[in-house]
């Protein structure tokens, strides 16, 4: 809602979150996000540098939140409460800053989802699904690695560098102490890497040696190179092929102006990712110091407001344990834009669930998305729904159905069938790890993971991006 402040100025007028078994499932009207997307996209034909000062901005708030959390951490045990208050609200402002400049690249989902596909088709109709969509791919894709392929490039160095004593020795602790300090600093650098929207997890230097004995014990230490080398060039292959396709095709001012925009925001939305996992990284940081000084579970800190949680540090104010406990069961997280300013509030119990009903049986029971990878036009298998890849132990050849996928998200991707996503456009994470790994993917559903039951038969239409129940 706050985006306002950078972006369009009235819109989005009303956001749901819905707070459901310790997973949150955000809700704002399609049309109000095409709305946002045409207005910015207008504003940056006019003016670039429109995008590029809120980038230039928004990397300083980036930067300032991962020093003001590595400062915290150092110093958590020696605040008082009213020091910690101060510190939580402030980084909690960060967080906010971050969000008010990157929210607004959820628009691009919605249009990429609705209207690319049909604009593609009207400038090039004669061309296949297939081929359109391998337009909007080549055209729409960063102009960087991500971080997770970053992340990769640092690993594979470290596996080729160590690869004759990983092979050879089972346990960190008998590798020479130079090695083991190596791999210290490579999980410090990423400590970050396994957190998500629930909680922050560690990754440490057991984590890292777990995949250095995976890669060196699978692969030859030739084909760890030729992978170290493949990412070297894929950002010139990428550019190679998006000039290809621009020369091959001549798209309109209007819609190449679109894939401009699409490709920036596919690498900002990258480090959007980036960063997000840093904020999980410290939120679960704060929540756990001050639910020592609250003497509060975990979980209730972790369904407290940022107000909510000041107020019991600096006043011993707190939300009841009812009331928390009831937002944890099921609870809507309402924000309102009203004339004289935004009214927020928590919904609960029996409104909770009309609310709820009200907005996902109105999508309908169709499943239908955008194909971001077919490597098949038809594939049969049975679905498991997984919100929480550390919890939910997935079978291999299993069809993935979740929300949204993250980097944690990536070991049972490999070992998935096919994957169907509710939110994501074909810049989304999960449309690049599926076409990089060359797994069949439907993204954008809205309702897969609401609609299926893990066990359920379901067969997945790549010619039309439909996914039917057996």
């Amino acid at each position: 809602m706050e985006q306002s402040r950078y972006w369009h100025p009235k819109l989005p007028n009303i956001i749901f979150c819905f707070f459901k078994k310790d997973f949150v499932y955000e809700e704002t009207p399609e049309s109000q996000k095409l709305k946002v997307w045409h207005h910015v996209l207008r504003r940056s034909n006019q003016n670039w540098s429109y995008q590029t000062s809120r980038y230039n901005a928004w990397k300083r708030v980036a930067t300032a939140i991962e020093r003001w959390g590595r400062a915290f951490v150092q110093i958590a045990p020696k605040l008082k409460n009213f020091e910690l208050a101060h510190s939580f609200k402030h980084f909690s402002d960060l967080v906010r800053d971050h969000w008010r400049y990157t929210w607004v690249q959820e628009s691009s989902d919605v249009f990429g989802t609705k209207e690319l596909p049909g604009l593609l088709k009207r400038e090039l109709p004669k061309l296949t699904t297939e081929q359109l969509n391998d337009i909007a791919i080549a055209l729409s894709a960063p102009k960087q690695l991500s971080f997770m392929e970053e992340q990769h490039q640092a690993l594979l160095r470290l596996a080729i560098r160590g690869y004759g004593s990983v092979r050879k020795t089972a346990s960190l602790h008998k590798v020479s102490s130079e090695f083991k300090e190596r791999i210290a600093s490579f999980a410090n650098h990423y400590l970050w890497l396994l957190s998500n929207y629930r909680e922050g997890r560690p990754f440490n230097s057991g984590t890292v040696w777990q995949q250095l004995r995976h890669l060196c014990q699978n692969k030859s230490k030739r084909e760890l190179q030729q992978e170290l080398r493949s990412l070297g060039t894929k950002v010139r292959r990428a550019a190679g092929l998006r000039s290809m396709v621009l020369q091959q095709y001549k798209l309109s001012t209007d819609l190449r102006a679109a894939f401009r925009l699409l490709c920036w925001w596919a690498g900002w939305i990258d480090q959007r990712k980036h960063t997000a996992l840093i904020v999980n990284w410290y939120l679960e940081a704060y929540a756990r110091a001050i639910a020592r000084r609250l003497s509060r579970p975990l979980w209730q800190v972790k369904y407290m407001t940022t107000e909510e949680a000041v107020a019991g540090l600096k006043r011993g104010v707190l939300p009841t344990m009812s009331a928390l406990a009831a937002r944890r069961k099921f609870s809507v997280y309402v924000v309102v834009r009203e004339h004289n300013g935004v009214r927020d509030e928590f919904i609960t119990g029996v409104s909770a669930g009309r609310l709820w009903r009200a907005i996902f049986k109105k999508q309908g029971s169709e499943i239908k998305g955008q194909v971001a990878s077919a490597p098949v036009s038809r594939l049969k298998g049975v679905v498991q729904v997984v919100l929480d890849p550390h919890r939910d132990n997935f079978k291999t050849g299993r069809i993935l159905v979740t929300t949204m996928t993250r980097p944690d998200f990536v070991t049972i991707m490999r070992r998935a069938s096919a994957i169907v996503t509710d939110e994501g456009g074909i810049t989304s994470h999960a449309a690049i790890i599926a076409r990089e790994l060359g797994v069949t993917c439907i993204i954008g559903t809205k309702t897969a993971s609401k609609i299926l039951k893990t066990g359920d038969k379901v067969e997945l239409d790549l010619r039309q991006g439909k996914v039917r129940k057996l």
